[in-house]
């Protein structure tokens, strides 16, 4: 039996080894006490901060929860969080939108920029959309994504809506494959830069009938088109005439094409305080393109 003797006679009063044993004992509940409160006061932070409009920024009545029928692709990734989807009222899924039907008494018009995210320039615009408080929507190119990813990090984190616009931008007619490839290889990207997913999808060109937006139709996407399109594509016009063209064709409900990418445009970047300043004047309200659907889709 293990001999005790010599721990003993250090520790002669039983009194004085219990306020000992009981010094240590304490020390320790302490310690684990205060790391216990740390860790709890630390999950409380996170989660709040989860569940912030700093970190999910789009959880709103307009951004609603993935629906049945999206497109296939979306099935393939983790759906933890539902929320972060740009959705439209299921009456605009698989449905081509030209945002020249209003038929409500609200006056609000939507911006929409194509070609990017475009470095610097489309942070400029980014720049004097906070400035008006105003949130537009952005259609991205995948090899633009991949030239700006951080850029597209800004978007989103702004609190814009985004769309798909395809990798390449091309205009011939494609097979079922190469429209998919087009489709779900940006959807990818996308989800892949930003974690958000999209029901919105803007057809190079317009073009509706090369494949491209018949296979998003049938993945579910509203294909986004326009009620006015602004002259800011090559040969670009002086500023001012971007402006006064926007301006003299808007109309409640439009869907307004600018473009922020695939090229210089500086012109369009000057031109837009120019046509938010109009377009206010005449009693417009921003909205973007989910939101105008919602508008619409409301009885």
């Amino acid at each position: 039996m293990k001999s005790y003797g010599t721990r003993r006679s250090r520790w002669s009063d039983p009194y004085r080894i219990k306020r000992k044993r009981t010094s240590v004992l304490s020390a320790k509940n302490l310690l684990g006490l205060g790391l216990g409160l740390g860790i709890l006061a630390l999950g409380v932070t996170v989660f709040s901060h989860l569940n912030s409009t700093t970190f999910r920024p789009f959880k709103s009545g307009n951004i609603l929860p993935i629906r049945e029928g999206l497109t296939s692709v979306f099935g393939q990734w983790n759906d933890a969080d539902n929320w972060f989807i740009f959705s439209i009222p299921s009456g605009f899924q698989g449905q081509v939108i030209f945002g020249n039907n209003w038929t409500k008494s609200d006056k609000v018009i939507a911006l929409t920029f194509d070609d990017g995210p475009w470095g610097s320039q489309t942070e400029e615009i980014l720049n004097i959309l906070e400035q008006n408080n105003i949130k537009a929507t952005f259609f991205w190119i995948g090899q633009a994504l991949q030239m700006y990813p951080e850029t597209a990090k800004k978007v989103v984190a702004a609190g814009h809506a985004i769309g798909n616009h395809t990798i390449n931008h091309r205009y011939h007619r494609m097979t079922s494959t190469e429209a998919a490839q087009e489709v779900d290889g940006t959807a990818k990207m996308i989800y892949d830069i930003t974690g958000m997913k999209t029901m919105l999808f803007r057809p190079p060109g317009g073009v509706l009938n090369n494949g491209v937006a018949d296979y998003a139709k049938k993945q579910g996407y509203g294909i986004v088109m326009w009620s006015q399109i602004a002259p800011d594509s090559n040969p670009q016009p002086p500023a001012e005439v971007i402006a006064e063209t926007v301006l003299n064709d808007a109309t409640p409900g439009g869907i307004v094409l600018l473009h922020d990418g695939g090229g210089d445009h500086r012109t369009t970047v000057a031109a837009l305080p120019k046509i938010i300043e109009g377009l206010r004047q005449q009693g417009y309200e921003f909205v973007t393109v989910p939101q105008l659907l919602e508008l619409q889709g409301q009885e």
